[in-house]
């Protein structure tokens, strides 16, 4: 019984001295970065090394708060960046939530698997993904949603203009693949649901940049990312079909 009683103590030390250091941490880089919002900090397997969590961004810290370590932490037995699993972690989003009722639509085939694309009209990267990438997905239904970025000047009422379109879908797809002319309309009813898809973008995504890939799984990506390879995310993504319960022996 006593030796149970002062293990118990230890562990409560262990904890409370944990939650101290978190607690001086935050202190800390609060004086120093002001502007930095702070959700988690977490001990790491590291020695004096903890892992500081701002949205979806990771780095990492001594126990004093002072001395900060950027870039990726790297398992090397396994190989594995335990920082981008847990950047990975932290982006993943309920897939089922996204607000798909604003969404622009492609169809491949027979479009049993999904994706969702958060995309510029302006921004090269996204118009080549629609002529090299999305061709290519076998089987898929894209939901596209305009997310004009501040670098390009016209984004912002080019989103408009297809928003506004007679058949936004089509006139989308058009401009972004054969660059045709967009309509003049920019000013519509629909043009409202463009801040309703920005501001979830950015507050409950983190969107930042484009194209922003949203897969069925959660999982979140940036950037122009190869057919071969996003076909197979997609697959792995998929839900799995269930097997059939065993049947009774009669």
């Amino acid at each position: 019984m006593k030796k149970l009683l002062t293990i118990l103590l230890l562990s409560a030390t262990i904890v409370f001295g944990a939650g101290n250091i978190s607690q001086d941490i935050k202190a800390s880089l609060k004086t120093s970065l002001p502007e930095l919002n702070i959700d988690q900090i977490n001990a790491t397997a590291l020695t004096n090394v903890y892992e500081v969590v701002s949205g979806h961004k990771v780095f990492y810290v001594d126990s004093t708060g002072r001395y900060a370590f950027l870039g990726n932490m790297v398992d090397l037995t396994t190989k594995q960046s335990l920082t981008e699993s847990r950047v990975e972690q932290l982006s993943r989003v309920d897939f089922n939530q996204l607000p798909f009722k604003y969404a622009l639509i492609r169809v491949n085939g027979s479009g049993e698997r999904k994706i969702a694309v958060f995309t510029d009209p302006d921004c090269p990267f996204c118009q080549r993904l629609e002529q090299e990438v999305i061709p290519k997905l076998t089987n898929v239904t894209v939901y596209y949603f305009l997310y004009p970025l501040s670098i390009h000047a016209n984004a912002e009422t080019d989103s408009k203009k297809i928003i506004c379109a007679e058949n936004p879908n089509k006139v989308f797809l058009e401009w972004m693949i054969n660059g045709t002319t967009l309509p003049n309309r920019a000013d519509c009813k629909n043009a409202d649901n463009l801040q309703i898809i920005k501001d979830f973008a950015s507050k409950k995504i983190g969107v930042e940049a484009s194209p922003t890939i949203v897969l069925a799984s959660g999982q979140v990506m940036t950037g122009l990312i190869p057919a071969d390879y996003l076909n197979q995310l997609l697959t792995d993504a998929s839900p799995k079909p269930k097997k059939p319960a065993p049947s009774k022996a009669l």
